[in-house]
């Protein structure tokens, strides 16, 4: 018989809770999203590179008859805390960190009246983060229409994640590239008095869509989105913003 190498056995003994450990995030992985009512695929990630980072994503399938790829909680503009507390957003400088994309953001604080979903109610103020959604299949050689949905709830309340985009995506006939997102409600977004009239710092809310608009135009053709060709959706408060942008150029919000 030949004799046993003790060094193949130690590096065999190192393998195996490596091999387990990645098998226990595939897991957690999953079982996070299916938490969310999303089944994700994991095998080979999504990856899109934007001025700000480079974005990694995952795949939500869900039974879809098209599975949907999805970046989800990057940031769109600075963390609106300290000096940006009770300020205009500021938008997020280019760099070149890669961020994975495959949770969604906390919901910006606010009177929550129901759940949000998918686990523990996180919230922070630190919360203007994004969340993009398009068919795995999505053609190469042209872009396709964009939809923005602007979440409702009384501009106090509410959150992206509570609306089931990725199934709108995954069901749709023809493919197109969903995006959403969070905006300042209650009073860190919506604070009006003489003082923030005086402040030129009315609705900042309202000023966290545009500035998330102007991010959509600049970077959806990374994503497979037309930049010319942006649907605005909303829920309520959501509807009224949808309005609000309407009625309000680009240059009064920027005033």
């Amino acid at each position: 018989m030949s004799s046993s190498n003790p060094s193949r056995h130690f590096a065999f003994a190192l393998l195996i809770p490596l091999v387990l450990a990645a098998a226990n995030y595939a897991s957690l992985h999953q079982q996070v999203l299916g938490f969310l009512g999303y089944h994700s695929t994991i095998s080979s990630l999504p990856t899109v590179n934007i001025p700000q980072a480079t974005l990694v994503g995952t795949i939500i399938d869900n039974a879809f008859p098209t599975p949907v790829e999805v970046f989800l909680g990057f940031p769109y503009a600075a963390a609106p805390t300290g000096a940006l507390r009770f300020a205009k957003p500021v938008a997020i400088q280019p760099g070149n960190e890669t961020f994975k994309a495959d949770t969604f953001g906390p919901r910006c604080p606010g009177k929550q009246l129901l759940p949000p979903g998918g686990g523990e109610d996180i919230w922070s103020e630190d919360c203007l983060t994004a969340n993009i959604f398009r068919p795995a299949s999505l053609p190469k050689d042209k872009k396709v229409p964009v939809m923005v949905y602007i979440h409702g709830g009384a501009f106090n309340r509410g959150t992206a994640k509570m609306h089931n985009t990725a199934s709108m995506v995954g069901f749709a006939t023809e493919g197109f590239v969903a995006v959403s997102f969070n905006y300042r409600i209650g009073a860190l977004g919506f604070l009006n008095s003489k003082v923030t009239e005086k402040e030129g710092v009315l609705n900042l809310g309202l000023h966290d869509q545009v500035l998330m608009l102007e991010w959509v135009r600049d970077n959806i053709g990374s994503f497979g989105g037309d930049e010319g060709d942006v649907t605005l959706v909303g829920l309520s408060a959501g509807a009224h913003s949808v309005s609000s942008i309407h009625f309000h150029s680009h240059q009064h919000w920027q005033s």
